[in-house]
């Protein structure tokens, strides 16, 4: 027979009784109560110590993972020392190479060295004249035959005064050889400290 708990409203299946004073106890709330028989087909489970379960079971549900879309920030203290590494062996690279430069490589030499012997300014026809008289020096293996000279007026400053170009007194420069070159200069400046002589020109 079926009987319902009156405190919580929990249903039961017990087996029928000869006596209608026999009370029960609830199993869920522990009321207990004196049942009153109600007519209904009785189930094949009769244990009390469980309600019986509904036929309808919840379907089950995935519940889909929670993905952290909070990430923590990114660190720019470290900025500074990603690019430290790199910067330091960029400068023991420049501090080696200046090393090899200054110390152990052969400076280039200038095909053709000038270095001045003596001057002289005179009065000629009224016009002052600087008597340049220089030696040259041929660095190279071959001949070389110049045709141009620079020549830059200097003052104490080593500000430019005015430059002029003046044809080769020689001919040819012998290989490994050196040859002396005089010059005569029309109406040097007359705040000239220092003349220097560059061969612009050869054939």
């Amino acid at each position: 027979m079926l009987i319902t708990c009156p405190n919580c409203q929990t249903t039961y299946n017990i087996p029928a009784t000869d006596d209608p004073g026999q009370k029960v106890r609830c199993v869920k709330c522990g009321h207990v109560w004196e049942p009153v028989v109600k007519d209904a087909d009785f189930l094949t489970d009769f244990s009390l110590t469980e309600p019986p379960k509904s036929q309808e079971q919840e379907p089950d549900i995935s519940i889909p993972s929670f993905q952290d879309f909070f990430q923590e920030p990114e660190k720019n203290g470290n900025r500074f020392l990603k690019w430290l590494k790199p910067l330091y062996f960029i400068s023991l690279f420049c501090i080696v190479a200046s090393i090899y430069l200054f110390f152990f490589r052969t400076p280039a030499r200038a095909p053709v060295m000038l270095q001045t012997i003596s001057y002289e300014i005179i009065q000629k026809d009224y016009k002052p004249y600087l008597i340049l008289q220089a030696a040259a020096f041929n660095a190279t293996g071959k001949d070389i035959r110049p045709k141009t000279f620079s020549v830059r007026f200097v003052d104490e400053k080593d500000r430019t005064l005015t430059t002029t170009s003046l044809e080769s007194p020689v001919e040819v420069l012998p290989a490994h050889g050196i040859e002396e070159i005089d010059f005569q200069i029309e109406r040097p400046p007359s705040k000239t400290a220092k003349v220097i002589l560059t061969l612009t020109k050869t054939d």
